[in-house]
C-alpha cells in the first residue's frame, strides 16, 4: 500500500499532467477543453493538500470553493476569484450549448488567463505543501 507521501506526489503529479495538457490543448486553440483541465490542475492540487494535512481520503467533489473552504485556506480576493470563475466554468466546459460554455470555446484569452492563474495556484498550494 502507497504511503500518504506516495498519494500527496500521485495527486500533484496527476495536476501536473492536467497543466501540461491545458498548454497544449490553448496551443492548439481548445480553449473550453483547457478550462477543464486548469480546473482539475487546481482540484487535483488542493486534493493533494488535503492528504498532506489529513492523511485519509480526499474528498470526492469537484468544487473548488468547498475544497478550499474544507482545508481552511486563507484565500485573498484574487485567489477567491479564481477558485469561483474555475469551479463555474469547469461545469460550462463541459456544456457549450448552455451559452456560457460555447462563449468559452471561442475565447482563448480567457483560457490562457485562466491557465496563468491556475498556474500560480498551484505553486501557491506547492508552497503549503512543503510547510
Amino acid at each position: 500500500m502507497p504511503s500518504a507521501a506516495d498519494e500527496v506526489r500521485h495527486w500533484v503529479a496527476l495536476s501536473d499532467g492536467d497543466l501540461a495538457a491545458a498548454r497544449d490543448l490553448l496551443a492548439t486553440g481548445h480553449a473550453a477543453h483547457a478550462v477543464f483541465c486548469c480546473q482539475q490542475t487546481v482540484e487535483k492540487r488542493l486534493k493533494a493538500l488535503y492528504l498532506h494535512r489529513h492523511g485519509t481520503e480526499v474528498p470526492r467533489t469537484h468544487n473548488l470553493v468547498a475544497l478550499a473552504a474544507r482545508l481552511g485556506l486563507d484565500l485573498d480576493e484574487s485567489r477567491a476569484a479564481v477558485l469561483a470563475d474555475l469551479a463555474r466554468l469547469y461545469v460550462a466546459s463541459r456544456y457549450p450549448d448552455n451559452g456560457i460554455g460555447a462563449a468559452l470555446a471561442q475565447d482563448l484569452d480567457r483560457a490562457r488567463a485562466l491557465s496563468e492563474a491556475a498556474e500560480e495556484m498551484a505553486r501557491w498550494l506547492d508552497s503549503l505543501l512543503s510547510m
